[in-house]
């Protein structure tokens, strides 16, 4: 899905709790007076097994699963789909959505623009479009986005600091989407080994992703502190799209379940939260341990340099084809920049076909040996209780 900057122009201050009822197990508030948290913003990516993913999709294979995804996403929510404009795969709307409802969703940051980029055309995100794509918005900050680069990337925005209940709410969805799928002929494309199988084997997993965007005036004077404390727990940040504002984001992992991923951000945020409250208080500057460095994206990627140093496994996998017919060649990514594995698959088949590299880079590069497995994920009733504690 789009990456989204949020400009206060949404009213995020819904969350999905009035669907679930009552909590079993609400999480002890992060930013119990309102002070820092502006948004959440949680993400799952899915794909749908036996169907080409995107970068290999005919237009009757995104028509086929557009009207999947979308009658699914609808017949599950109180919401509705609108196809790009100029996409005649929509019967409800053979044009696709109106001026006004274009506008809208340009105003919410929701829309999908074209690919353009020299990476998404190598990947052939672009192609015919606008067909067979479009934007699911739901009730209480619901939003999925259908064959951008993914079937399915659901995603749950929330105002404040219920990190659980975004969380919550994008389960229920997934369970709703994948209850309305399975009645259609339908399901996801999951590994018992790998979790679910993405376009990218670097988001191979859980494939959900979880951001949160805070206030931090003090801390933004301190940036090597922030940055050693992401470090330490895996964590990803970036400047949040304002003065003093910081992004902070648990990405996937295939020895992750969503909910670990999820606790560990929310980890790091009490403990940056209770220094930035400690710094207002007395104006103290925290003590600054060393920082690893983070380097940009390679030009190399980890499954290119695995082939150039394992000859005999190139040789292995020379003649290997994916049931949409791709051979490695034309799985590999040029560069990390766009996949950082360096993997972009066709379908879920090459992860079967493709084995030998796909375990030499996880491996190597995620440190997931062959013997690990990705943990079974969290049902909804369990969410509460893996934050009791945290």
């Amino acid at each position: 899905g789009p990456e989204r900057v949020h400009d206060g122009t949404v009213d995020m201050t819904k969350v999905t709790k009035g669907k679930r009822g009552g909590r079993i197990v609400p999480a002890e508030p992060i930013d119990p007076e309102g002070k820092y948290v502006h948004f959440i913003e949680i993400r799952a990516r899915r794909n749908l097994e036996g169907v080409p993913f995107v970068p290999s999709m005919t237009g009757e294979d995104r028509k086929r699963v557009e009207k999947a995804v979308a009658e699914s996403l609808v017949a599950a929510g109180e919401g509705q789909y609108f196809a790009l404009q100029g996409s005649t795969t929509w019967e409800a709307t053979p044009n696709g959505m109106s001026d006004e409802d274009a506008a809208s969703l340009q105003t919410d940051e929701l829309l999908l623009p074209k690919p353009s980029s020299p990476e998404a055309l190598a990947s052939s995100l672009d192609a015919d479009w606008p067909h067979g794509r479009g934007i699911y918005k739901g009730d209480l900050g619901t939003v999925a986005w259908i064959n951008h680069d993914e079937h399915l990337v659901l995603g749950n925005w929330a105002g404040g600091d219920d990190v659980q209940g975004a969380l919550e709410g994008l389960l229920e969805g997934l369970q709703g989407v994948e209850a309305q799928l399975a009645n259609r002929g339908f399901k996801f494309a999951q590994s018992d080994r790998l979790g679910f199988l993405t376009t990218d084997l670097a988001a191979v997993g859980s494939g959900v992703r979880c951001s949160v965007v805070v206030s931090l005036p003090e801390l933004s004077k301190d940036v090597p502190f922030l940055a050693s404390s992401c470090v330490e727990r895996g964590i990803l940040y970036a400047p949040g799209g304002e003065p003093d504002t910081w992004k902070f984001t648990c990405v996937e992992h295939p020895s992750m379940a969503s909910v670990d991923a999820v606790v560990r951000i929310v980890g790091l945020l009490r403990e940056i939260l209770a220094t930035e409250d400690q710094l207002e208080f007395d104006n103290r500057k925290p003590w600054v341990p060393p920082v690893e460095v983070i380097s940009p994206p390679a030009a190399e990627t980890p499954a290119s340099k695995i082939l150039a140093a394992k000859t005999e496994l190139k040789a292995q996998l020379v003649d290997a084809k994916s049931a949409a017919g791709k051979a490695i060649s034309e799985v590999l990514s040029s560069s990390s920049a766009v996949t950082p594995s360096g993997l972009l698959f066709s379908d879920d088949s090459c992860y079967d076909v493709f084995s030998p590299l796909v375990e030499e880079v996880l491996a190597s590069e995620y440190d997931f040996p062959a013997s690990a497995q990705h943990p079974v994920e969290a049902s909804l009733d369990q969410v509460g209780a893996a934050f009791v504690g945290v």
